[in-house]
């Protein structure tokens, strides 16, 4: 299955191997030593790809494409479809929020119009979308390559090319970049969707993502996972013993109670009255500007085996 190609601001991992017991090395390489913030993951797998959307150095959400469809994902899915692949190749990209957002309304909302270029004017579709004067994302895909637009008050203000675009962006104005973007693609025509509801909350277990869980993501996750999977394999009770069957799941198991125990840890609450106050660290010295991108990772320590000794 050809792998989908949207628009990044630069490649720290491409295409590689990535056993799933080094994620967390890998995640904490990227958003600690290189101090990138904000990006995703993208992993290619037999049937679909999966996407991993990182915000403020913690993951914020998932998302899957199978064939044009995209939907998303609670976190622990990701995670759930590596342990299922873990030869499937992952990549990382950098992205500012803009763009992140605009990838996460294509996975999280469905269009308010869609169309192919080769039936509908693009030129008539931005009148429109300037004279309605709403905020909106305008996501084009040609073959395996995306494109994203955010529009504010029916206006163009960013424009994201995959690579195969960036002659287009040489063009003095957001609209006419868009136009000959579109108008440059290959023959067939290009499939434009516009969203109008142009905000996206966080996967419900996010919130799972704190400061005891971050290095041991993959743990976190592929837990709930698990317990997920048993929730749904185990049968459910007929109707007349419902009452009976309910009463002992009130209980909750321990392995619910430690997710719940973690989910109240985010929201970083003060402590209970049985334990003792935290004596405050002492001030931290002043945090050095985030280094400049040097390009890919080397993949010699996280990926290749260490040689073996005689």
């Amino acid at each position: 299955m050809p792998s989908p190609r949207f628009p990044a601001t630069a490649t720290l991992l491409d295409a590689k191997v990535c056993p799933l017991v080094k994620f967390d090395l890998l995640f904490a390489k990227i958003t600690q030593e290189r101090q990138i913030a904000n990006g995703y993951f993208l992993q290619a797998h037999p049937e679909e790809t999966t996407f991993l959307f990182v915000v403020n150095g913690s993951p914020y959400g998932a998302g899957r494409l199978a064939g044009n469809a995209c939907s998303f994902l609670e976190i622990h899915e990701f995670f759930a479809a590596y342990s299922r692949h873990p030869e499937s190749p992952l990549s990382f990209f950098v992205a500012d929020k803009r763009l992140l957002l605009g990838m996460m309304v294509l996975f999280r909302h469905r269009p308010a119009l869609q169309f192919t270029t080769d039936l509908v004017d693009m030129q008539e579709v931005l009148n429109k979308l300037g004279a309605r004067g709403a905020d909106a994302i305008v996501g084009t895909r040609s073959g395996e390559e995306w494109a994203i637009t955010i529009c504010t008050k029916g206006k163009p203000v960013a424009n994201y090319f995959p690579a195969s675009g960036a002659e287009a962006l040489k063009e003095p104005t957001l609209d006419e970049q868009l136009l000959v973007y579109v108008f440059t693609r290959p023959q067939g025509g290009v499939t434009v969707d516009v969203y109008e509801e142009t905000r996206v909350a966080p996967a419900g277990d996010a919130s799972l993502v704190t400061r005891e869980t971050r290095g041991r993501l993959s743990e976190v996750f592929l837990t709930v996972a698990f317990r997920v999977a048993e929730e749904e394999a185990a049968p459910r009770p007929e109707l007349e013993t419902a009452p009976a069957a309910v009463a002992p799941l009130a209980a909750a198991p321990a392995a619910s109670a430690e997710v719940e125990e973690v989910f109240v840890v985010s929201t970083e609450t003060a402590p209970t009255p049985e334990v003792p106050p935290v004596p405050a660290p002492p001030p931290a010295a002043p945090v050095p500007a985030p280094p400049v991108i040097k390009g890919p990772i080397p993949e010699l320590d996280l990926f290749v085996p260490p040689p073996r000794r005689p």
